[in-house]
């Protein structure tokens, strides 16, 4: 199943970034999200307009996310997620592993 999302913020943010994730995770560990290829910057994200992607839904665990710095200065990255209800989309928050 795929998914139209548009992004948009009302806050300033720099350095945005749209993601393709990966997950693993060993016997007893906590999953780990990588990320693997940045599909979309900040030079696609226009003040007069949202960024509009679609996303697609292979599986239970996200494969797309969006990472953006904050206006205080902190990396934040959300996950894109199937609610499993309606089809509506949930944004979860998630830790990019740097292996």
């Amino acid at each position: 199943m795929a998914q139209r999302v548009i992004i948009s913020t009302s806050a300033k943010i720099k350095d945005l970034r749209f993601i393709d994730i990966s997950f693993s995770a060993d016997e007893g560990e906590k999953l780990k999200f990588k990320e693997n290829e940045e599909l979309y910057t900040l030079d696609s994200f226009k003040p007069a307009g949202p960024l509009v992607v679609w996303v697609s839904f292979p599986g239970i665990l996200p494969t797309r996310a969006v990472s953006f710095v904050d206006e205080n200065g902190q990396t934040r990255t959300y996950a894109i997620a199937m609610s499993g209800e309606e089809g509506s989309l949930l944004l979860v928050e998630i830790q990019l592993s740097d292996s």
